[in-house]
């Protein structure tokens, strides 16, 4: 292992030993600025936690990471792991500068994952299939989204990402509340194999729709207040007529030159 100091604290760490790191490892360590451990597969909870001076970290072989891997990290603009397999929750939460997140094989990601990625403006993870609460809230400028494999997602997926023109999220079975909840401008939705509509689905959206593709949808939960399935029961049904009623509310009471599947819940 090599260690170099600086006034008596670590700012650099380098081995090509260790496979496992444990909970809290340099935990509040607000002087490190970079990692490279070659061999590490296991990282676990609280990995430099709470630092905001590290620029960068080597993990080629780390295949499974724990909860708040360095969170509130305001220097490492480049999130790079080749054969990363599974995130815990806070996966870089609160890493407002970071511009480019590379997770080729990425399969399972907590809560709050990449939330609060004010910089960011594309995401690709080709083999995401499950994904936690607050995926990627409050990424205001996320544009592009690449998830072609993801089947699963919680809460707050795309909350407040108000830069989302076009979501196509082909192998989509299950979906929570606040799905698209904030985004004004979205144009295109393509959930092809999505089921059921989760209450709040597109709450304060919707102003510049013109397509939606839910070939699938059979069912819809409806609450009191939300714009786009507005209604007074909880998931209570709704008839294919009066679905369509709160798509036109939340396109401004018009259908004129909207481009509308949904096929399942109209038979």
């Amino acid at each position: 292992m090599k260690i170099e100091l600086k006034g008596g604290v670590v700012t650099s760490l380098t081995d090509n030993s260790v496979k496992e790191v444990k909970d809290n490892f340099m935990r509040n360590n607000r002087y490190l600025k970079d990692v490279t451990l070659d061999n590490v597969e296991t990282i676990g909870d609280f990995f430099v936690s709470t630092n905001d001076s590290l620029n960068s970290v080597t993990f080629p072989q780390v295949k499974k990471i724990g909860k708040n891997f360095l969170t509130w990290n305001r220097k490492m603009e480049v999130a790079s792991f080749a054969n990363l397999e599974e995130v815990g929750d806070g996966f870089l939460s609160d890493n407002r500068i970071i511009i480019e997140v590379v997770l080729p094989k990425l399969k399972n990601a907590g809560n709050y994952f990449l939330n609060c990625k004010y910089e960011l403006t594309s995401i690709s993870l080709p083999s995401l299939e499950v994904a936690g609460e607050s995926f990627m809230n409050d990424c205001f400028r996320l544009s592009e989204v690449d998830l072609p494999k993801l089947t699963s997602i919680g809460d707050s997926a795309f909350k407040c990402c108000n830069k989302i023109r076009n979501l196509c999220l082909p192998e989509l079975t299950k979906a929570a509340s606040f799905f698209l909840t904030g985004n004004s401008v979205i144009e295109e939705i393509s959930l092809p194999k999505l089921e059921l509509m989760p209450n709040y689905f597109m709450e304060n959206a919707t102003v510049d729709l013109k397509k939606i593709n839910l070939p699938m949808l059979k069912e819809v939960k409806v609450i009191q207040h939300s714009k786009i399935i507005k209604g007074w029961v909880r998931e209570q049904k709704l008839k294919p007529e009066h679905l369509l009623s709160q798509i036109a509310q939340a396109c401004h009471n018009s259908l004129i030159g909207l481009e509308i599947n949904l096929s399942k819940v109209l038979q």
